[in-house]
């Protein structure tokens, strides 16, 4: 998929949300994997204190710093 902003290619992956009780964290992965209070090396932070426990296919532009999601497709 290319980027709506700039036309460059957008990686595909998911978007993911998980949190503690100190807070929430949204951030984007190249695979689905367990919840995370941190994100992994390569992966982008995209909000503090989000919803817990989402899932969403997505795709990012480093670019830009676009992502882009479906939340149609949720499959918590």
């Amino acid at each position: 998929m290319n980027c709506p902003d700039c036309g460059l290619e957008m990686t595909a992956g998911v978007l993911q949300s998980g949190g503690s009780r100190g807070g929430s964290i949204m951030f984007w992965a190249k695979e689905k994997r367990l919840l995370r209070i941190r994100p992994d090396k390569g992966d982008v932070r995209i909000a503090n204190k989000a919803l817990s426990g989402s899932n969403f296919p997505a795709w990012i532009c480093s670019a830009c710093q676009l992502v882009l999601f479906n939340y149609k497709e949720n499959d918590e």
